[in-house]
Parts: C-alpha cells; sequence; structure tokens
C-alpha cells in the first residue's frame, strides 16, 4: 500500500485473549476473545501461540502478537483506492432513491440511478450498490408480499462510536510512557503514535483513538458521553494503568473539548457475514412456468411459481443482469470490503473467483430468502 507514513504503520500489533468472559455492556457481536474457545485455539495456533504478556499500559496475562501487523486510517486508504481508478467519476452528496432497468438504443439495457424526484443521476450497464443500511431499499434481495410488503429487514443498524482524544497536559509522568505504547485489540482497540501528517492542512488534532462501541437497533450518529465511557471500559481490560490515567477526561457529563467522539453506523446481518454477488430476479421467477411440490407451498399467495424437475437454488437462482451489491459488512468493512470487491469482479469478468464456492454463496444475496422459502416449504 503506498500511503503516506502518517497514514499507515507496520509495526506489531498485540492481541489481548482473557480467559474471563465480560462484564461490559457489550453487543453479541463484539463478544471478547476468549483462549478458551476452540476456534480461538486454532488460530492462536497458527499465529504462533499464546505468549504471557506484560505490555505497556498495564496488561499483564495471555497475549497473542500479530507482527507484522498493520494500523492504518480508513479515510487514508479509502482516498488510495479511489485514486487508483484514474477515470472514476465521483458525484458526491447525491443521494440515489431508486434504480430503474430501461432499454437504450432500441436493445442495450441501461440501469438508471434517480434521485428523490425521479431525474437521473447516472446510468451504466453495470451497477454494484454498496449503500450501507440502505441497499435493500435498492436492490430487490426479498420477495414482496401480496400487500406489497417485504418480509423482515436483513439488515441492522449498530451503532458505534471511537473517541478520539489527548494525553493530559498536566501530568508529565504519563507523557514519557507514550512513546512504548503498542496498538492493542482483543475488547475494544487502542491505537496512538501516530507519525505527524507531512501536509499541515492534514494536521491531527488527537493523539490516541480507542473504542468502539456497540449499540444494536440505533442509528443516531449525535455522540454521545456515555458511549466515550463505554469505550474507557474497554481500555480498562487492554491498558489498566493507562485508563486510569485518561479516566479523569471522561468525568464530566458533556462532550468535554478535548474529547473528539466519532460515529457511524454499521449495517449487520443476522449471520454476520457481508451480502456479496448479484442480486436475485424474483420477477424472472414469478414468471418461470410450471409447479412443483418441493418449494410450491411457500409461493402460495406471491403469485411466484418453481420451475418444473428443479428446485430453485443459489446456483440456478435467476439474476438481475448487471446488477450487484455488497452491504453488511458489520464491524468488518476495511478488511472484508477488498476481498468481497475481489469477488464481485472475479464473477462480473467471468475469471476465477478469490473464495471456494461454499465460501462465496455463504455471502450470496440471495440466502435469506432462500433459506425462508425452503422452511415455509417442510412446515
Amino acid at each position: 500500500i503506498q500511503l503516506t507514513p502518517d497514514a499507515w504503520q507496520s509495526r506489531t500489533v498485540w492481541q489481548v485473549l482473557d480467559s474471563a468472559q465480560s462484564a461490559l455492556p457489550e453487543d453479541a457481536s463484539d463478544v471478547p476473545t476468549t483462549q478458551d474457545d476452540p476456534l480461538t485455539q486454532a488460530r492462536v495456533s497458527a499465529l504462533g501461540g499464546l505468549q504471557a504478556a506484560s505490555l505497556p499500559g498495564g496488561y499483564q496475562g495471555a497475549a497473542v502478537a500479530h507482527e507484522p501487523g498493520l494500523c492504518i486510517k480508513g479515510p487514508a486508504l479509502i482516498t488510495h483506492w479511489l485514486q487508483q481508478c484514474p477515470d472514476l467519476q465521483t458525484l458526491w452528496q447525491r443521494r440515489v432513491m431508486h434504480l430503474q432497468r430501461v432499454a437504450q438504443d432500441g436493445s442495450t439495457q441501461q440501469w438508471q440511478a434517480l434521485d428523490a424526484d425521479g431525474l437521473v443521476i447516472a446510468q451504466a450497464q453495470l451497477v454494484v450498490v454498496a449503500s450501507a443500511m440502505s441497499a435493500t431499499q435498492l436492490a430487490p434481495v426479498q420477495l414482496e408480499s401480496p400487500s406489497g410488503q417485504t418480509n423482515n429487514p436483513l439488515l441492522t443498524p449498530l451503532r458505534g462510536q471511537i473517541t478520539l482524544g489527548h494525553w493530559p497536559r498536566d501530568d508529565q509522568t504519563v507523557s514519557p510512557a507514550t512513546t512504548a505504547l503498542p496498538a492493542l485489540t482483543g475488547h475494544g482497540h487502542f491505537i496512538a503514535n501516530w507519525s505527524q501528517p507531512q501536509n499541515a492542512q492534514d494536521a491531527q488534532d488527537w493523539d490516541w483513538s480507542m473504542g468502539s462501541s456497540f449499540e444494536r437497533n440505533d442509528e443516531d450518529r449525535t455522540p454521545r458521553m456515555a458511549s466515550d465511557q463505554v469505550n474507557l471500559l474497554k481500555l480498562s481490560r487492554l491498558a489498566p494503568q493507562l485508563a486510569n490515567s485518561l479516566g479523569p477526561q471522561f468525568a464530566a457529563t458533556d462532550k468535554p473539548s478535548w474529547l473528539q467522539p466519532w460515529v457511524e453506523v454499521r449495517a449487520t446481518t443476522a449471520d454476520r457475514l457481508p451480502m456479496a454477488g448479484a442480486v436475485p430476479d424474483w420477477s424472472a421467477v414469478q414468471a418461470t412456468a410450471g409447479q412443483d411440490t418441493t418449494i410450491g407451498h411457500a409461493l402460495q399467495g406471491t403469485g411466484l411459481r418453481k420451475p418444473a424437475k428443479a428446485a430453485w437454488t443459489l446456483d440456478n437462482l435467476p439474476r438481475l443482469p448487471g446488477l450487484y451489491m455488497v452491504c453488511g459488512l458489520g464491524t468488518r468493512g476495511l478488511s472484508l470490503a477488498a476481498l468481497c470487491a475481489e469477488l464481485l469482479a472475479s464473477q462480473i469478468e467471468g475469471e476465477p473467483w478469490p473464495l471456494d464456492t461454499l465460501l462465496a454463496q455463504a455471502m450470496d444475496p440471495a440466502r435469506f430468502e432462500l433459506k425462508r422459502l425452503r422452511q415455509s416449504a417442510s412446515a
């Protein structure tokens, strides 16, 4: 990755492994890793095994050293990715409310992105919907009921607040120790010691980052002091001495000027896997002639009919030409985005996939609705 030193650092990242279950107010998708978990044991073994660590900041116990590890600023990485596409045209602050497919030049089919007034924002033969919580509103991944409503939403909002802050300016005993602090993860994260940026206009105004909070079914992007305090509780597990030093900054009921929260909402799925792939064409399913009792019962009342002699599967399910989606990345957006993009590019270009077929199907956008149909058929 060709980024400036202030945007990324290759260094050891310590993953703290606590054998005790956390008593902190936490979302199920952020359950801390324990060394007793069989999957954790397999991962730890692949990384070289546990160490009895005594880390700067006060943590003492089992940990795994990820070396070389990577700490990277998300916005810088995204900017870098965009710069790798010199012909890319970006239209910021334009909200797409609807997608429609229309014929152009008598035969060519184009997807059009429309705004709230029905005006065309852009059009292309191929579209990838990657709009987080609104993705399923643009891409029809569910069947409509006779009333015109879809089933239960496939995406759940998960609010996350990261706390950015400064070292205590009036405590000279803290400052020298900060230079030795490694990047910590395992129950939340703590990252410090970024290089100063070369461009003065991008000068960082924080010394460290920690978090993140997890508030399910919450889309409020207003910063909350309570979320900052939850992040401090997490830090008390990663670096108890450091948490004690920073604690006084979190005593106020209102956000102090030296704490700079950053809030965003993640889109998550029920199985915590992304939805990445071609969008199903339920209209084509509806138009298919023939009846089959395998899942015919599930389609009663919907006007849909199954093809004769074959049950619908992810392999033979009709897809909308040129329409793909990537969403539901949850808390692992930066690590999953590139892999999902490679998968879609391979599917679009007819190249070998970067994933095993079963893994790719586990992320198929149609998997939830197809499973529901099968369960209804067997009921």
